[in-house]
């Protein structure tokens, strides 16, 4: 039986001191998605996603945004169904990505989400209702669509985004969440204007090829 003392400490932990205890614990040369979930307790769907964006918010190796954007969004779209627990099947869970890499993305990071934790208390906390989470595990789950990309600069912007909702929703902060909406808006709109450069290039190739 655990300590009750010990579970509240737990329970207080930010999702910044979450991050750098399963960087720090992790042994092997690779971290697998199953070990990140198991190195966080007891915890909401909010710091889920905190934990799954945060590496697409630096400069990151290509591919991890594939690699960590299926997990937000499976975990989203439990919201939007109403889940009380969150659940990731073993494909998901059994993926490996290498431990020097997720320590180093975690350096990188760690001041950032420091920071952003320090803006972020409970402001306007009953506007956080059922319904509302359902929403905010839509936009989320859009926003994770938009960071699995295969284009340049397309992830960067929504992860962040999706940081910033996970955080509002955590600490009950509808200011912040409004914050995450806006540079979530300002992500997709990027996002749309590297896709349609690229559907031109390809169009434009398509016709010289044709010609």
């Amino acid at each position: 039986m655990h300590d009750l003392s010990v579970l509240k400490a737990e329970r207080r932990r930010s999702a910044a001191q979450v991050l750098r205890a399963i960087a720090d614990e992790a042994t092997g040369e690779k971290i697998s998605c199953r070990e990140i979930v198991a190195g966080l307790g007891d915890r909401s769907f909010g710091i889920l996603i905190v934990l799954f964006s945060l590496p697409n918010c630096v400069p990151a190796p290509p591919g991890l945004g594939s690699i960590l954007g299926l997990p937000v969004f499976l975990i989203a779209l439990q919201m939007v169904l109403g889940y009380e627990v969150p659940w990731l099947p073993k494909r998901v869970l059994d993926r490996r990505i290498d431990t020097a890499t997720y320590r180093k993305v975690m350096d990188l990071a760690e001041p950032r989400l420091v920071f952003i934790e320090k803006l972020i208390r409970p402001r306007g906390a009953d506007f956080f209702k059922p319904v509302t989470e359902r929403i905010i595990g839509f936009l989320i789950m859009f926003l994770s669509v938009v960071v699995m990309l295969p284009f340049p600069l397309t992830n960067l912007v929504p992860a962040i985004a999706s940081l910033i909702i996970a955080l509002a929703m955590i600490e009950r902060d509808a200011v912040a969440l409004v914050v995450g909406i806006l540079v979530g808006a300002a992500g997709t709109f990027l996002a749309g204007g590297v896709l349609l450069a690229v559907v031109k290039m390809a169009l434009a190739a398509a016709g010289s090829f044709v010609d």
